[in-house]
């Protein structure tokens, strides 16, 4: 039974105890574990399945820093900046900022190395400023006169 439920239930007894003047019967709270052991314990009591073999585990992660992997994941991040951030990304690969509407997979293999140049001159100028002035989210106006 999830906590939720076990907290539902006990809240009807408690309503229900009010209304005939009856002492609730409660479950008591599980403690949490004393040691690893124990924890260890709990865990594979609360596991259907046995634990996966470290090779399928170890060839999982490895996925995930698979170049197919990370071209998905730069296309998500280039697809989720706003039509601005991607025109001032366009700006910066020196690619006409009225192209922003289109996706990544739009561009041609010498534009897309403009992209990743002009997001890599983005950073650099982002690293100099914080380098100058500290966190740029407590960057004001008035620090410019």
């Amino acid at each position: 039974m999830s906590n939720a439920a076990q907290l539902l239930n006990a809240r009807k007894q408690l309503k229900s105890s009010a209304n005939d003047n009856t002492a609730p019967s409660l479950r008591p709270v599980p403690t949490t574990p004393r040691s690893v052991a124990e924890f260890h314990a709990q865990l594979d009591a609360q596991a259907g399945s046995p634990a996966p073999r470290a090779e399928e585990s170890l060839a999982q992660a490895k996925n995930y820093f698979t170049r197919d992997h990370k071209a998905s994941e730069f296309r998500m991040a280039f697809g989720s900046l706003s039509h601005e951030e991607r025109a001032l990304v366009l700006i910066a690969a020196r690619i006409d900022h009225n192209r922003c509407t289109q996706q990544i997979r739009d561009f041609n293999q010498q534009e897309r190395t403009a992209i990743v140049d002009g997001i890599k001159l983005l950073n650099k100028i982002s690293n100099r400023f914080s380098n100058a002035v500290g966190n740029l989210k407590n960057l004001s106006s008035t620090l410019v006169h």
